[in-house]
C-alpha cells in the first residue's frame, strides 16, 4: 500500500468532515511595530537583608529583548523610556 501525502490526508480528513475549499485564501502579510512606553515603577520592597535596590525592565517579544537602562538605589525609579 502507497503512503499518502500530507495534502491527501489534510483533503481525506476535510472530506469526512464535509468541508470543502471554495477557493484559497488570500494572505496578505504585514509588519507591524510595537512600542512599549515604560515610565516608572513605584514602591519596589529591597530582598531580603538589602538596603539598596538596582531595577530595570525587560520587555520581550517575538524573539526580541529590549531593556531600560538601570536605575541605581531606587525605590520608586522613573525610566522614561520607549522600547
Amino acid at each position: 500500500m502507497k503512503e499518502m501525502s500530507e495534502e491527501k490526508k489534510m483533503e481525506m480528513m476535510k472530506k469526512k468532515q464535509g468541508l470543502f475549499l471554495l477557493r484559497e485564501p488570500n494572505i496578505i502579510r504585514k509588519g507591524y511595530q510595537l512600542s512599549v512606553n515604560v515610565l516608572k515603577g513605584e514602591a519596589f520592597t529591597p530582598f531580603e537583608n538589602t538596603q539598596t535596590i538596582d531595577s530595570f525592565v525587560s520587555v520581550r517579544a517575538v524573539g526580541c529583548v529590549l531593556t531600560t537602562r538601570t536605575v541605581e538605589n531606587n525605590f520608586s525609579p522613573l525610566y522614561a523610556a520607549k522600547l
